[in-house]
């Protein structure tokens, strides 16, 4: 069996104890989840049956202490008597009402939870009957059901939940027939009723720490089904919808909220005051306890780990060790220790590992011929591609310079002729510096020195054109120290100048500006407000500077030639993302922006 398994190729191999593992892992970790679920489910929900049986206790115990005081209070001497003074203007009938007030403040103040009580007599004698309309109206609606029920037990009789509109505002209505108890008094049997009006919370209050282990919700519902108490709040009088829940055998129900997760419902009575206990558990709740399911799961690896070492080492002996051997052969070869002798590496194992090292050799027999050459043919085409960048970028910077002398040579020719020697002496200056500027001093300048040589540029435009243009600047002062190449800008502003103004009838504007981009890269712009470029033209040259339609410099028209230079000179020196972006519309003018990306060395 091991003789078969070391034929097969590794991945058949690897997946075989991969498959073994699982199915070990799957087994063991099933049978664990099944017993441990099982036993948390059962052991969880005994402890919520506790729980819930310890509530019903607590409330019945409640009750009775509420009992006892309400009889208390509706069969005491005072009380009694109170009810039984039919005078209005009985001497007694004050004194009466005072003794009964005491009275009810005193045993009120026995029990939690409660807020009224009225006392309203057969005779007339009313106590504390509420001026609240909604009060009253509860009170004579609690009496009133006490009598069409016929109820004349000697306990009290639990109305439910009023709800008044206002749930911070709701109260539960307790009612109790006051019977004659005076021996000696020959009025009728039945002498009034007492409402007492106790807050909702009363019923489950001193129940916190058995709300925190419960499971669950816990609601307490009056005989209308009206929730009166939830642990944790909300839901106070609104009515449980025990109508909906389905029978799921000893006792219990479900239902399934919108998540369609699966809840358990038990409930218990409440004889008192004829209503209900129901806890609310979901079924992912009665799992709770998973630190016993994670010392399962410990003691199920502490058995299967030993197992897959154990697998890890029969099958590592083959895989391994073929691997180890090719693994140091590679490091030889790498450290130049590979002797020429040993040609071929032979490695005995697996199919796979047999191909790897027959192709190894054919690798190094390939290598030994080809890296010389390869070597050669890479340094060869490094020298070429720097040659051609280098030339290149000569060429185009070089090729300015000579189509700017010319056509200001040809301004100051016409000058000269018209305007005479002073003006000509000033031109000459700022040719003289314009011309040194571009043929002498470094490759790369501060913004602030190509700005002054295209000042000085367009003050000799100025003196052509007799000042049939206005010229402004809007540079930010923070790009002046960033650094350039130079001749960037003056050939966008003779384009400017000579295919833009130069055409236009009336006065016109050109405006110089800069900025940063927000990301370090610097903004550059020349705009006019000339003839414009006709749009046939401009399509032309915006493919020309997308490169979807490029030219070699020897066929470029003249009028796109600055442009075009500038693009490539931007593109060469600082990447693609550098370059120029031309709009115009027909007799609206023109505007040039140039992008100048902050790398490979430099500030801007």
């Amino acid at each position: 069996m091991l003789h078969y398994i070391k034929a097969l190729p590794i991945r058949r191999q690897l997946f075989l104890i991969i498959l073994a593992f699982m199915l070990l892992l799957f087994a063991v970790m099933a049978t664990a989840y099944m017993f441990t679920s099982r036993w948390l489910y059962h052991q969880n929900s005994d402890y919520s049956y506790l729980l819930l049986n310890k509530i019903r206790q607590h409330i019945s115990a409640q009750n009775t202490a509420t009992n006892r005081l309400i009889q208390g209070m509706a069969y005491n001497e005072s009380v009694q008597q109170y009810l039984l003074e039919t005078e209005d203007q009985s001497p007694w009938r004050y004194e009466l009402y005072k003794q009964t007030d005491t009275l009810v403040a005193r045993y009120s103040s026995l029990r939690e939870g409660i807020t009224d009580v009225t006392i309203m007599g057969t005779g007339g004698s009313n106590f504390n009957l509420m001026f609240d309309r909604q009060k009253r109206e509860a009170v004579l609606k609690t009496i009133e059901e006490m009598k069409s029920k016929g109820y004349s037990g000697s306990n009290p009789y639990y109305k439910g939940l009023i709800d008044n509109g206002d749930k911070d505002n709701q109260y539960f209505l307790v009612g109790l027939p006051i019977n004659n108890a005076m021996p000696t008094s020959t009025v009728g049997r039945r002498l009034g009723y007492m409402v007492v009006f106790m807050q909702p919370s009363s019923f489950i209050s001193n129940m916190e720490e058995v709300y925190k282990n419960a499971f669950g919700k816990i609601y307490v519902l009056d005989r209308n089904n009206v929730i009166v108490a939830a642990s944790g709040g909300g839901h106070i009088g609104e009515i449980y919808a025990l109508d909906q829940l389905e029978e799921a055998g000893s006792g219990n129900y479900v239902f399934y909220d919108q998540q369609h997760t699966r809840h358990i419902v038990r409930m218990v009575d409440l004889p008192d005051i004829e209503g209900k206990i129901i806890n609310v558990i979901s079924e992912k709740e009665l799992l709770r306890g998973m630190t016993d399911i994670r010392k399962v799961y410990m003691f199920i690896l502490a058995l299967t780990v030993p197992a897959l070492i154990f697998m890890a080492i029969v099958f590592g002996r083959n895989i391994v060790s073929p691997i180890r051997m090719f693994i140091r052969a590679i490091n030889a070869l790498k450290m130049g220790q590979f002797q020429k002798e040993r040609t071929e590496i032979k490695l005995d194992g697996y199919l796979e590992i047999k191909i790897m090292a027959g192709k190894f050799n054919e690798m190094i027999e390939a290598i030994d011929d080809l890296t010389e050459e390869a070597v050669d043919s890479r340094m060869r085409i490094y020298e070429l591609e720097l040659s051609k960048q280098t030339a290149e970028l000569s060429y185009l910077k070089h090729q300015v310079n000579p189509h700017f002398l010319y056509n200001t040579l040809a301004s100051m020719k016409g000058l000269a002729a018209e305007l005479g020697i002073p003006q000509f002496v000033e031109i000459t200056g700022a040719l003289s510096q314009i011309y040194k500027y571009s043929i002498k001093g470094a490759e790369r300048v501060t913004l602030r020195e190509e700005l002054e040589i295209v000042k000085s540029y367009v003050k000799i435009q100025q003196f052509r054109f007799e000042d049939r243009f206005d010229v402004y600047y809007d540079v930010d002062p923070q790009l002046y120290d960033r650094r350039i190449i130079k001749m960037i800008l003056q050939p966008i502003v003779e384009n400017a100048l000579s295919h833009g103004l130069e055409r236009k009838m009336d006065k016109g504007t050109l405006r110089i500006g800069g900025c940063d981009n927000g990301q370090g890269a610097t903004v550059l712009w020349v705009k006019d407000d000339g003839e414009g470029i006709p749009p046939d033209k401009l399509a032309q040259l915006q493919q020309a500077l997308s490169g979807h339609a490029e030219r070699e410099p020897g066929t470029t028209e003249n009028h796109s030639l600055g442009l075009m230079n500038v693009h490539r000179r931007l593109q060469l020196t600082y990447g693609s993302g550098s370059g120029l972006v031309l709009r115009s519309s027909p007799s609206a003018g023109t505007e040039v922006y140039l992008t100048i990306l902050a790398n490979r060395g430099d500030d801007a």
